[in-house]
């Protein structure tokens, strides 16, 4: 499978909504947004860092859960958004000490804005009182005390849910998909 022809259509849709929702962030981080949606893009990047799951996902459920394409879209661009969140908040993590200062708080509010989009995405879709939040959060926990011990404790190869814990924002695509089956 050619996951780039395949949903060529959807990939491109998905980061133009995500590009015109950053070109509204402030200068200069509405640039800085704009150069790593690119470096996410996997139709304009060869680097390879795009991470599929992220923005595939929904689509990839919806003959489960019989999912709109408008949902799938929003959740999709919404999880673009998670993953740029991620991604600089583990950069800052991982690289922390080698970034300048000015790279750090650039890096973490850019962060920011780029998690509150994809707030809004899901927030179109599933109100605060919703189950999904409560599944958010326990994600959220699962991923942080993750981080915060990776290098302290040893990753333990046979214990699959360990692994995962890091990769914990991923599955509330999953979850919503569930959720959004039940409703129906």
């Amino acid at each position: 499978m050619n996951l780039n022809e395949d949903y060529e259509k959807e990939i491109k849709l998905i980061f133009s909504k995500a590009a015109a929702e950053t070109d509204l962030f402030p200068a200069p981080l509405k640039e800085m947004g704009l150069v790593l949606l690119a470096r996410f893009n996997p139709l304009q990047s060869c680097e390879g860092t795009s991470s599929y799951i992220s923005f595939l996902l929904p689509f990839w459920l919806k003959e489960q859960t019989a999912s709109s394409d408008v949902l799938c879209r929003d959740l999709a661009v919404g999880n673009v958004f998670a993953m740029i969140h991620y991604f600089l908040l583990d950069d800052v993590i991982d690289v922390g000490a080698g970034l300048n200062k000015a790279e750090v708080r650039d890096s973490l509010v850019l962060g920011q804005l780029f998690h509150d989009l994809f707030q809004q995405y899901y927030s179109i879709h599933f109100t605060a009182g919703s189950p999904l939040w409560k599944l958010y959060r326990s994600y959220m926990e699962d991923w942080a005390l993750a981080v915060s011990q990776e290098g302290k404790i040893p990753a333990d190869p046979l214990d699959p849910g360990q692994l995962a814990r890091k990769a914990a924002p991923v599955k509330l695509c999953a979850a919503v998909c569930s959720i959004y089956c039940r409703k129906k």
